[in-house]
């Protein structure tokens, strides 16, 4: 027996020759739409997932306005608030805010991919270390700004450090 969903309108009318009411009823099959929104629900929360415990979120950065947006984990972890682009920037150090900036501005010009890793202090969150990867996005009309994924790999540059320490 194979499952299908419905969705039904109904509403009332009267015929017009002979003055009876009756109710016109309009089914859809549904059935794909349903199969389609479960396995969309069931792969967002596999890359939930899959982005918590790599400790990995995406990002696009819009133009020509300038708008930040973060995936709601990341933005968590990192402790920002609605303004992420300003609460980012401000708790880059000036080298880390000159680094980001430029690769910013080479992706935008070049279309130059962007690989970079940045020092967060500041605020009253613990100092981290993030890899960001990015790329330019395109519409139709041309660049319509810059993507991508930042991780948080403090603890893996912490494991680095100790072991050349040991060395």
């Amino acid at each position: 027996c194979e499952e299908v969903w419905l969705r039904s309108t109904m509403s009332r009318a009267r015929d017009t020759a002979h003055g009876r009411p009756h109710v016109l009823v309009i089914a859809e099959d549904v059935t794909q739409r349903v199969h389609s929104d479960e396995l969309l629900r069931r792969s967002s929360v596999l890359l939930s997932n899959a982005g918590r415990m790599a400790a990995i979120d995406g990002w696009f950065l819009a133009l020509p306005s300038g708008a930040l947006q973060l995936g709601t984990y990341m933005k968590q972890r990192l402790r920002l608030g609605d303004k992420a682009a300003e609460a980012f920037l401000a708790r880059l150090n000036g080298r880390s805010r000159r680094t980001l900036l430029a690769a910013l501005s080479r992706c935008r010009r070049a279309g130059r991919a962007i690989d970079i890793e940045l020092d967060l202090v500041g605020g009253d969150a613990v100092p981290m270390v993030l890899r960001v990867l990015g790329q330019a996005a395109r519409g139709p009309q041309g660049l319509v700004g810059v993507e991508g994924a930042v991780q948080d790999i403090t603890e893996q540059r912490r494991v680095q450090r100790h072991l050349q320490i040991g060395r």
